[in-house]
C-alpha cells in the first residue's frame, strides 16, 4: 500500500500541473480575444466616423443625378410658342430664373401644357408649373436644397447675323436658344456643368 502512495502523489502533482497549464492556456486565449475585441472597437470607431461623410457624398451624387435627369427630360420639351411669325416665343430667362412652355410627363399631377419656371426660392432650386388648361391646380417641386449660387446661360447669337455665344439672358426672341447651361453651387458641393440642347437647329460657333 505504501509503495503505491508515491505513484498516487505523482499523479496528483501531474494533474495539478495539467490543471495549471490549462489555466495558463485559458489566459492566453482570453488575452488574444481581448486584443481582437480592442481592434474591432477601434475599427468600428474609425468606420463610424467615416461612413457619414461617404453617405453624404453618395446622397449628394444621387440628388444631382436625379435632378439633372429630370431636367434633361423636361427642358428639351420646350415649345417655341408665339403669337405669330416673328413674334417672341414663350421662353425667357436670365442668370437666376428661366420660364418656358412644355408638357409635363404623363404621370405628373398636371398633364398637358404648362408654363414652367425654374429658379431659386431661398436656398432651394425649385421647379414651378402653371397649367394652361383651366381648372388644373399649379404646383411646384424642389430639385436641390442648400443652394448657394445659381448661374444660367443661353447659347445663341446676341443679335441677328452675329456669331453665337453664351449669353446671360434670353428674352423677346423669335426662337429658342440652342443650349441652356446651368451651374449650381450647394453646401454639399458644386454640380458638374449641366448643358441641355433645345429642339432648334444648331447655331454656328463653338460652345466653350
Amino acid at each position: 500500500g505504501r509503495a503505491g502512495r508515491p505513484g498516487a502523489s505523482g499523479w496528483l502533482r501531474g494533474a495539478a500541473m495539467k490543471q495549471s497549464g490549462f489555466t495558463l492556456l485559458e489566459t492566453l486565449v482570453a488575452m488574444a480575444l481581448l486584443s481582437l475585441l480592442a481592434m474591432g472597437v477601434a475599427t468600428a470607431l474609425r468606420l463610424g466616423l467615416s461612413f457619414p461623410a461617404r453617405a453624404g457624398a453618395s446622397d449628394h451624387a444621387d440628388a444631382v443625378w436625379a435632378a439633372q435627369s429630370f431636367l434633361r427630360r423636361i427642358l428639351p420639351q420646350a415649345l417655341p410658342l408665339s403669337d405669330g411669325a416673328g413674334a417672341p416665343v414663350a421662353f425667357a430667362g436670365d442668370g437666376r430664373h428661366l420660364e418656358w412652355v412644355a408638357a409635363l410627363p404623363a404621370r405628373a399631377a398636371a398633364p398637358g401644357l404648362s408654363r414652367l419656371g425654374l429658379g431659386l426660392e431661398g436656398d432651394r432650386l425649385v421647379l414651378r408649373w402653371v397649367p394652361l388648361a383651366e381648372g388644373v391646380a399649379p404646383g411646384s417641386h424642389p430639385l436641390a436644397e442648400g443652394v448657394t449660387a445659381l448661374r444660367l446661360a443661353y447659347w445663341g447669337p446676341p443679335a441677328p447675323g452675329l456669331p453665337a455665344r453664351w449669353l446671360d439672358g434670353w428674352a423677346g426672341r423669335p426662337a429658342l436658344p440652342a443650349l441652356v447651361r446651368l451651374r449650381l453651387d450647394t453646401a454639399a458641393g458644386p454640380w458638374p456643368d449641366f448643358v441641355v440642347a433645345l429642339p432648334v437647329a444648331a447655331l454656328p460657333g463653338g460652345t466653350s
